[in-house]
């Protein structure tokens, strides 16, 4: 069983993915009490999508240094690298949208990122971002966020954003198009010809020389 399966298996015994959906959030926080975090290298926290509020943290000042007091919403849409924000955020919003607003408990969707985030000091750490959704004890009840964020800093040796998702029902393939439709226009013609001798295994140098274009210019596009 891997960390990922290992992660949701914990969740379903302590009643957070529970089919009956019998147990109050307040009960379902206090289970994540005993969730086994790795020390300094992994935190969790809960998100009310319905007040819009963090509503459990647990080993954010290890791992980021910030406060349960300091640490909000606000801050986890802000402290995103500045090369990073913008593909997050658009993901993020496309998962919100996307995810069923009133899945049962047993039901689950989730979304996985890995960038960058700025620790309280303004360095920052590569991060993989499991968002995972679950119900509450009544069927009406808008989703509960859970959030799991593991430093991947010392395995990490790039700074793309990348990510992946599963949806209920067999609907993975129609988010994934969601995903693509709202990035296809993402980037200037220039920057997919950049993306693409990139991904060619091309050095700046080596597209700047092909392109006719400047180093500067090609390092600027990526």
């Amino acid at each position: 069983m891997n960390y990922e399966e290992s992660f949701k298996h914990h969740l379903s015994l302590q009643g957070v993915t529970n089919s009956r959906g019998l147990k109050s959030i307040e009960e379902k926080l206090r289970d994540l009490d005993s969730f086994p975090l790795i020390p300094g290298k992994q935190c969790l926290y809960v998100i009310d999508r319905q007040t819009s509020q963090i509503i459990y943290v647990k080993g954010v000042e290890n791992v980021l240094g910030y406060s349960k007091d300091d640490f909000n919403l606000a801050l986890t849409l802000n402290f995103h690298h500045p090369d990073d924000a913008a593909v997050v955020t658009k993901l993020s919003d496309i998962a919100f949208s996307h995810f069923k607003p009133k899945l049962p408990a047993c039901k689950q969707e989730y979304l996985i990122l890995t960038h960058r985030i700025r620790k309280v000091d303004g360095t920052y750490l590569k991060i993989l971002t499991q968002t995972i959704t679950y119900g509450t004890e009544d069927k009406d009840s808008l989703t509960y966020n859970l959030c799991l964020l593991t430093d991947i800093t010392f395995i990490s040796n790039n700074n793309l954003v990348e990510w992946d998702a599963y949806t209920h029902d067999m609907e993975t393939g129609v988010f994934k198009e969601k995903v693509h439709k709202e990035f296809k226009n993402f980037f200037t013609k220039r920057e997919r010809e950049i993306i693409s001798e990139i991904f060619k295994g091309r050095t700046s140098t080596q597209i700047s020389k092909n392109m006719f274009i400047s180093v500067h210019t090609v390092l600027t596009h990526r």
